[in-house]
Protein backbone atom coordinates (compact mmCIF):
# COMPACT_ATOMS: atom_id res chain seq x y z
CA UNK A 1 0.00 0.00 0.00
CA UNK A 2 1.49 3.63 -1.05
CA UNK A 3 2.17 6.42 1.36
CA UNK A 4 -0.81 8.31 0.53
CA UNK A 5 -3.31 5.75 0.30
CA UNK A 6 -2.29 4.72 4.13
CA UNK A 7 -2.40 8.50 5.14
CA UNK A 8 -6.19 8.46 3.44
CA UNK A 9 -7.02 5.53 5.30
CA UNK A 10 -6.00 6.68 8.73
CA UNK A 11 -7.44 9.98 8.12
CA UNK A 12 -10.69 8.41 6.90
CA UNK A 13 -10.60 5.90 10.46
CA UNK A 14 -9.59 9.14 12.68
CA UNK A 15 -12.88 11.04 10.89
CA UNK A 16 -15.06 7.86 12.36
CA UNK A 17 -13.30 7.64 15.25
CA UNK A 18 -13.98 11.50 16.24
CA UNK A 19 -17.63 11.17 14.60
CA UNK A 20 -18.43 7.98 16.60
CA UNK A 21 -17.55 9.56 19.82
CA UNK A 22 -19.30 13.13 19.31
CA UNK A 23 -22.51 11.29 18.76
CA UNK A 24 -21.71 9.07 21.79
CA UNK A 25 -21.07 11.78 23.71
CA UNK A 26 -24.16 13.38 22.83
CA UNK A 27 -26.11 10.77 23.44
CA UNK A 28 -24.88 9.18 26.57
CA UNK A 29 -24.45 12.72 28.02
CA UNK A 30 -28.29 13.12 28.10
CA UNK A 31 -29.89 10.99 31.10
CA UNK A 32 -32.15 8.06 29.53
CA UNK A 33 -35.67 8.36 28.27
CA UNK A 34 -38.23 7.52 30.66
CA UNK A 35 -41.16 5.71 29.48
CA UNK A 36 -44.87 4.95 31.02
CA UNK A 37 -46.09 2.21 32.41
CA UNK A 38 -47.98 1.47 29.22
CA UNK A 39 -45.00 1.60 26.64
CA UNK A 40 -47.08 4.71 24.81
CA UNK A 41 -45.17 7.16 25.92
CA UNK A 42 -41.47 8.57 26.60
CA UNK A 43 -40.34 11.31 28.05
CA UNK A 44 -36.74 12.78 27.35
CA UNK A 45 -34.53 15.33 28.58
CA UNK A 46 -32.39 17.23 26.40
CA UNK A 47 -29.23 18.75 28.64
CA UNK A 48 -27.82 21.38 26.66
CA UNK A 49 -31.04 22.92 25.55
CA UNK A 50 -33.07 22.16 28.70
CA UNK A 51 -35.69 20.40 27.22
CA UNK A 52 -38.00 18.33 28.25
CA UNK A 53 -40.04 16.06 25.49
CA UNK A 54 -42.76 13.80 25.66
CA UNK A 55 -43.38 11.83 22.80
CA UNK A 56 -46.21 9.27 21.83
CA UNK A 57 -43.94 6.34 20.52
CA UNK A 58 -46.29 5.04 17.84
CA UNK A 59 -46.23 8.25 15.95
CA UNK A 60 -43.26 9.93 17.41
CA UNK A 61 -45.50 13.11 17.28
CA UNK A 62 -44.23 15.67 20.69
CA UNK A 63 -47.60 15.27 22.44
CA UNK A 64 -45.40 17.92 25.34
CA UNK A 65 -42.39 20.20 25.18
CA UNK A 66 -41.47 22.02 28.51
CA UNK A 67 -38.77 25.04 28.48
CA UNK A 68 -36.82 25.93 31.72
CA UNK A 69 -33.77 28.18 32.19
CA UNK A 70 -33.63 28.37 35.84
CA UNK A 71 -33.18 24.29 36.68
CA UNK A 72 -30.12 23.32 38.02
CA UNK A 73 -30.25 19.45 38.31
CA UNK A 74 -31.91 16.90 35.53
CA UNK A 75 -35.60 16.49 36.08
CA UNK A 76 -37.08 13.47 37.77
CA UNK A 77 -40.47 11.59 36.09
CA UNK A 78 -42.83 9.84 37.85
CA UNK A 79 -45.60 8.08 35.89
CA UNK A 80 -48.95 7.48 37.15
CA UNK A 81 -49.77 3.51 37.37
CA UNK A 82 -52.18 4.09 34.46
CA UNK A 83 -50.40 6.16 31.94
CA UNK A 84 -52.68 9.34 32.32
CA UNK A 85 -50.51 11.22 34.94
CA UNK A 86 -47.05 12.07 34.73
CA UNK A 87 -44.93 14.76 37.10
CA UNK A 88 -41.77 16.21 36.71
CA UNK A 89 -39.72 17.69 39.48
CA UNK A 90 -36.39 19.36 39.61
CA UNK A 91 -33.93 21.75 42.14
CA UNK A 92 -34.00 25.34 41.04
CA UNK A 93 -31.07 27.72 40.90
CA UNK A 94 -32.32 29.38 43.82
CA UNK A 95 -33.20 26.29 46.24
CA UNK A 96 -36.55 25.43 45.74
CA UNK A 97 -38.21 22.91 43.18
CA UNK A 98 -40.07 23.50 40.44
CA UNK A 99 -42.36 20.98 39.71
CA UNK A 100 -45.02 20.19 36.88
CA UNK A 101 -48.05 17.64 37.12
CA UNK A 102 -49.44 16.82 33.45
CA UNK A 103 -52.57 14.89 32.03
CA UNK A 104 -51.16 13.13 29.30
CA UNK A 105 -55.28 12.21 28.29
CA UNK A 106 -56.12 16.63 27.95
CA UNK A 107 -52.30 18.03 27.73
CA UNK A 108 -53.43 19.79 30.86
CA UNK A 109 -50.42 21.19 33.43
CA UNK A 110 -52.38 20.63 36.97
CA UNK A 111 -52.11 22.62 40.34
CA UNK A 112 -50.86 19.98 43.32
CA UNK A 113 -52.64 21.03 46.15
CA UNK A 114 -50.55 23.50 47.84
CA UNK A 115 -53.36 26.09 48.68
CA UNK A 116 -54.88 23.63 50.61
CA UNK A 117 -52.12 22.58 52.60
CA UNK A 118 -51.69 26.26 53.60
CA UNK A 119 -54.90 26.62 54.28
CA UNK A 120 -54.52 23.22 57.00
CA UNK A 121 -50.99 24.69 58.11
CA UNK A 122 -52.23 27.92 58.42
CA UNK A 123 -55.12 26.41 61.35
CA UNK A 124 -52.31 24.68 63.34
CA UNK A 125 -48.85 27.58 62.96
CA UNK A 126 -48.14 30.90 63.96
CA UNK A 127 -46.37 31.91 60.91
CA UNK A 128 -48.69 34.18 59.11
CA UNK A 129 -47.54 33.38 55.55
CA UNK A 130 -45.95 29.84 54.86
CA UNK A 131 -44.47 29.61 51.56
CA UNK A 132 -44.18 25.56 50.78
CA UNK A 133 -45.02 26.38 46.97
CA UNK A 134 -41.07 25.99 46.25
CA UNK A 135 -40.24 23.19 48.40
CA UNK A 136 -43.16 20.35 47.31
CA UNK A 137 -41.79 17.20 45.95
CA UNK A 138 -43.66 14.45 44.40
CA UNK A 139 -42.61 11.60 46.28
CA UNK A 140 -44.70 8.55 44.30
CA UNK A 141 -48.36 7.76 42.91
CA UNK A 142 -49.98 5.42 45.32
CA UNK A 143 -52.32 4.40 42.85
CA UNK A 144 -54.19 5.95 39.38
CA UNK A 145 -55.66 9.08 41.49
CA UNK A 146 -53.56 9.39 44.79
CA UNK A 147 -50.14 11.50 44.51
CA UNK A 148 -47.99 11.58 47.79
CA UNK A 149 -46.47 15.03 48.38
CA UNK A 150 -44.13 16.09 50.55
CA UNK A 151 -42.87 19.42 51.92
CA UNK A 152 -39.78 21.32 53.44
CA UNK A 153 -39.01 24.83 54.21
CA UNK A 154 -37.54 26.61 57.40
CA UNK A 155 -40.41 26.64 58.72
CA UNK A 156 -42.41 23.62 58.57
CA UNK A 157 -42.24 20.03 57.30
CA UNK A 158 -44.75 16.88 56.37
CA UNK A 159 -46.61 15.61 53.91
CA UNK A 160 -49.95 15.02 52.03
CA UNK A 161 -52.14 13.13 49.47
CA UNK A 162 -52.79 15.04 46.50
CA UNK A 163 -56.05 13.69 44.98
CA UNK A 164 -56.09 14.25 41.03
CA UNK A 165 -59.53 13.63 40.07
CA UNK A 166 -60.91 15.61 43.37
CA UNK A 167 -57.96 18.25 42.63
CA UNK A 168 -57.57 18.91 46.31
CA UNK A 169 -55.38 18.04 49.40
CA UNK A 170 -56.22 15.30 52.26
CA UNK A 171 -54.64 14.02 55.08
CA UNK A 172 -52.17 16.82 55.48
CA UNK A 173 -49.13 15.43 57.96
CA UNK A 174 -46.98 18.20 59.58
CA UNK A 175 -43.95 16.89 61.14
CA UNK A 176 -42.24 19.84 62.75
Amino acid sequence: MSKKKKIVLFSVIGICIILGAVFLFNDLSNPPAVFSPDGLYKITYNRSEKRVTLLKIETDVKAYTVLSDTISSDPVFIWSPNSRYYVQTCKIQDGGVSNLLIDVKNGLGMAYGTDDVKGELEKISDTADIDIDRYVTPVKFLDNQNLLMEFDNTHVSGWYIYDLTNRTAREVHVIN
